[in-house]
Order: C-alpha cells, then sequence, then structure tokens
C-alpha cells in the first residue's frame, strides 16, 4: 500500500481562532463522563444534608456544605481565569503574529515562516489532541503545528496521519502516559 503524501497550508492564527480552537471540546470527553460527576454531586448534596440530621454528624455536614459552596464559587469564576491563561498564552508566542506555512508528510511534520523554518521526524512527536475540527501536534522542542481535520479528509490522508500518530505519539488525556519502546523507531 502507497503510504506518500504531502500536506502544507499557510494559517496565521489571531486571537478569536485561538480562543476557538482552545475552548473547543477535546476528542477524549465523554458525555457519560458529565453523566457521572452530576451523579457524584448530587450524592454529595444529599449525604451533606442528612450529616445536618444528628448532632454528632452537623460539623462534617458543615464541612461538606462549604465545600460544595467552595467547588461551586470555582466553576463559576474558572472560565474567567481559564480566558485569561488562554489569552497570556497567545500574548506571550511570538509566532502567532506572523503568517505560518504549516507542514507534514510521511516523514514528519514541520513550521515555516518569516522567522522559523523546523521540521522533524514522527519519532519526535509528543503529544497530539483533537479539539473540534483541529488536530494540534506537539512534538519535542517545537511549537504545536495545527491542522483542520475537514481540510485532511476532503484530500484523504486524514486516516494515513492517525495511523502515525497511533504508532509515534501519545494522544492528550489519555491512558499511555509514556511511549512504549516498539513505538520508538
Amino acid at each position: 500500500m502507497e503510504n506518500n503524501f504531502s500536506f502544507e497550508h499557510y494559517l496565521k492564527i489571531d486571537k478569536d481562532l485561538y480562543f476557538k480552537i482552545w475552548n473547543s471540546p477535546l476528542s477524549t470527553d465523554k458525555i457519560k463522563n458529565k453523566f457521572i460527576r452530576k451523579l457524584f454531586f448530587s450524592l454529595f448534596l444529599l449525604s451533606a444534608l442528612l450529616f445536618f440530621m444528628s448532632e454528632y454528624t452537623l460539623i462534617l455536614g458543615i464541612l461538606i456544605y462549604v465545600s460544595i459552596i467552595s467547588f461551586l464559587t470555582l466553576s463559576i469564576f474558572q472560565p474567567k481565569l481559564y480566558k485569561f491563561g488562554l489569552g497570556s498564552n497567545y500574548e506571550n508566542n511570538e509566532l502567532f503574529k506572523y503568517k505560518l506555512k504549516y507542514l507534514i508528510n510521511e516523514k514528519g511534520m514541520g513550521v515555516k515562516g518569516q522567522f522559523i523554518d523546523i521540521f522533524c521526524y514522527w519519532n519526535l512527536l509528543h503529544v497530539w489532541q483533537i479539539r473540534g475540527d483541529w488536530l494540534i501536534l506537539t512534538p519535542h522542542g517545537m511549537t504545536s503545528l495545527y491542522f483542520q481535520i475537514s481540510i485532511l479528509k476532503e484530500i484523504g490522508i486524514y486516516d494515513k496521519i492517525t495511523d502515525i500518530l497511533s504508532k509515534y505519539g501519545i494522544q492528550y488525556n489519555s491512558k499511555h502516559l509514556t511511549k512504549s519502546e516498539d513505538k520508538k523507531l
């Protein structure tokens, strides 16, 4: 089977696109996890109410209730803190000021621009993730590379890329925290 492919595209990541990409859900987020979180929270709240029924468990009930209020308060302010962190990451990355040429082929991946020209082989891929319609590759010692999945599927190389990703990289937020020796070159 012929496994040769090559794709390159120009992309200038502005602040709106950066926020859109990083606010997209991860492909590893599951709906059942949300159900489990709601179930856990409901049981936690119910146990706090039950602890208020006895004078011996009142202090424990108050501690659980205070922790629930603290988590709710944190969940209200967390999106604002997240946006602040994203904005800081965007502003501190000098490469986002320029239009960059992202490239990917059967040998590896790279990025070219006015002040950067880097290419690395697949065995240097560290982490990859899918956020919304974006494939984000993060090699060791390089900036992240951004590819739109719908375009990769349209030209017919998305499946080839995912085969290579599963061989050389670690999917972000997956169970596999380290590469095994058989995945290296």
